[in-house]
């Protein structure tokens, strides 16, 4: 974790960095976002509706739209086509996700767990933070239209599910996810709700993860 880096003295160079000023860089602006869609000009042309839904899936994240458009990218090259819908790119999207199983012999792959690893979460989280996206995924009833979970609800899920002291825990996992932007959040009648805003992120931990117990 580079801001523990800034901190712990195990890493010998805390000295040097002692007048850092942490920013955290997430998301661009939607123009920005499309140019980096659009990078290989007319040889990969997504459709208007495709790029709606890379701004979905990627959350704006360049790293995601990275991600993606390098996927879509093997995808044509394979089909030998350089246009892009919402059709070809939902085919794409649930290959990456471990939806459905690609060809043998094709480049477009399930994402590995390294993809989302110390961005969106960590291994080194308490077992309640993976919990909660487990939650949100699950009470998610709609694999390709997302939609915010309100704090009733996971109060109310994790309750039944018996997990002790459950308010403090989900609410230190709810701060620590909406610290990181793996989280966020906005209010619905004066209520807390939450969504993840990389969907690819979503839908990958969905089918690897399903078992909020």
């Amino acid at each position: 974790d580079i801001k523990e880096l800034i901190k712990d003295p195990k890493y010998a160079i805390t000295g040097q960095l002692v007048n850092t000023v942490e920013e955290q860089i997430n998301e661009i602006d939607h123009k920005s976002a499309e140019e980096l869609m659009n990078v290989m000009g007319n040889k990969l042309v997504f459709s208007d509706e495709a790029i709606k839904h890379i701004h979905r899936l990627s959350g704006d994240v360049p790293y995601f739209i990275q991600i993606i458009c390098k996927y879509c990218g093997y995808f044509a090259v394979e089909k030998k086509r350089k246009h892009i819908g919402y059709p070809e790119l939902e085919n794409v999207v649930r290959i990456l996700t471990g939806e459905q199983e690609g060809t043998k012999d094709s480049l477009v792959k399930v994402l590995p767990k390294s993809i989302f690893q110390n961005n969106l979460y960590s291994p080194q989280d308490k077992m309640e933070v993976h919990a909660l996206i487990s939650s949100i995924c699950h009470l998610n009833d709609k694999m390709e239209n997302p939609r915010s979970v309100s704090i009733t609800e996971l109060q109310e899920l994790w309750n039944k599910n018996g997990i002790e002291a459950f308010r403090p825990k989900l609410a230190e996992s709810i701060s620590l996810l909406l610290e990181r932007k793996a989280l966020v959040a906005t209010e619905d009648e004066m209520i807390p709700v939450y969504r993840i805003p990389v969907d690819l992120f979503r839908r990958w931990w969905t089918v690897h993860y399903p078992d909020i117990k």
